[in-house]
């Protein structure tokens, strides 16, 4: 048997286009077997110099039977995530058959393309305020790509999370999966956005991580920027300052926190199963409070005075992990 022919041209994207984002499938002619057998794979590869040195990630050196297509097509690729390219950045590709005898054919010419949109956000971070007990997240523009005219946020308790608009399927166990509400919050015009505070009537506020992606004038979105932890733990709710004698009184403690890092470890070849590790783990402590009152391991505190009065109380929630914060509000005893 002979080796196939390469693939004679790029269908999507032609060779010197520029491309409306960074997220789509690129596809080729298909290769032919000069001895009538069948192309059953192809090795697809982009690189950021011509001469196709190296691969820009392992994102971009792929078999078309390992990319989770299962149409079976041997022509086309498609990018798994948006952000992954640069805007305004030349790439150049390239791909090779394989046919039913196992025999890999020439490589294709070099094919190149030009992505535009707009850049992922930088110097995202959460900056938090003890005296107001709010955080403000705030972001730039990336200088690369086209100007954005919109931001969308993205929040989550789970660190590493996936940034989405739509609710998804998460493996969060050998043989489980949940399903994820989405996490995105809103989409601004601005370049900032208060994110933790106990009155903020806003999806996912106070979570301990954030994102955010860029939107063009054309609708063309970004990346999604790197994580934005928030300093843990944080007490985010407001205190209830009215005991009545007599009656139970219960304040319940809100705490950003994180519920961990979805993992896979692998130790002698042997993996384990996925789960959620490095979870937050709280104590919560009354430093100053009357007699009659407690609080569970869950920061729950609960009472029942039996006179008026006025007093200070102070909780304080400490991460076995390392970190401490404290609450300080004055409790008035009324009939």
């Amino acid at each position: 048997r002979r080796a196939p022919t390469a693939p004679e041209s790029a269908v999507f994207p032609v060779d010197g286009s520029e491309v409306e984002g960074t997220q789509f499938t690129f596809k080729w002619t298909p290769a032919t077997d000069v001895d009538g057998g069948e192309i059953v794979e192809s090795h697809f590869q982009l690189s950021p110099q011509k001469d196709m040195a190296y691969v820009l990630s392992p994102n971009f050196e792929k078999l078309t039977s390992r990319t989770g297509d299962r149409t079976g097509a041997v022509c086309v690729y498609r990018i798994p995530y948006e952000g992954l390219l640069n805007p305004e950045e030349t790439y150049y590709w390239r791909v090779r058959a394989r046919n039913d005898a196992g025999i890999w054919g020439d490589w294709s010419s070099v094919w190149q393309f030009t992505p535009q949109g707009p850049g992922i956000p930088l110097d995202v971070a959460v900056k938090v305020d003890r005296k107001s007990r709010c955080g403000t997240l705030s972001w730039r523009a990336n200088p690369r790509g086209r100007t954005p005219v919109r931001y969308l946020v993205y929040g989550s308790n789970e660190q590493g999370f996936t940034a989405s608009d739509d609710p998804y399927l998460v493996t969060v166990a050998k043989g489980k999966q949940e399903t994820f509400s989405a996490n995105l919050m809103v989409s601004t015009e601005t370049t900032e956005l208060d994110v933790i505070g106990p009155d903020l009537d806003l999806k996912d506020a106070n979570s301990g991580f954030y994102r955010v992606a860029a939107v063009d004038e054309q609708g063309v979105r970004s990346g999604v920027s790197d994580l934005a932890t928030v300093s843990r733990p944080w007490i985010c709710s407001r205190p209830e300052t009215l005991a009545k004698v007599g009656q139970n009184y219960v304040y319940q403690v809100e705490v950003v926190r994180s519920i961990g890092d979805l993992q896979t470890r692998v130790i002698d070849g042997n993996p384990y199963n996925p789960a959620f590790r490095n979870a937050d783990e709280l104590i919560f402590t009354l430093v100053d409070a009357p007699e009659w009152l407690r609080v569970d391991e869950n920061g729950k505190i609960t009472g029942c005075p039996k006179q008026m009065g006025r007093c200070e109380v102070t909780i304080r929630v400490t991460r076995r992990q390392g970190g401490q914060d404290k609450q300080v509000y004055m409790l008035d005893m009324k009939e």
